[in-house]
């Protein structure tokens, strides 16, 4: 099983931005986005924001806000569990 990366203020902080940039829709599917506060432990829902990257890192892809954009944890990890195409 994946672990979880922690989350970094930095992080926390750009995640905010977009999903104040996006009007708090989700960049895949565009429905609402809840926030998670720092420090939760629990299972996520499925409907709080991630962070996702348009080019993939891995590709090439940067941290810049550019090449970022937020979804739902759901619809992030849906579309990396078939592949970037959706």
């Amino acid at each position: 099983m994946r672990r979880r990366r922690r989350d970094s203020v930095k992080g926390r902080k750009k995640r905010l931005s977009l999903c104040r940039k996006q009007a708090w829709k989700c960049a895949i599917c565009g429905d609402e986005m809840i926030w998670i506060p720092s420090g939760y432990e629990g299972t996520p829902e499925d409907n709080h924001a991630t962070t996702e990257h348009v080019v993939p890192y891995a590709n090439g892809g940067s941290f810049a806000l550019t090449n970022l954009v937020a979804a739902h944890y759901k619809c992030n990890h849906d579309r990396h569990a078939r592949g970037r195409s959706g």
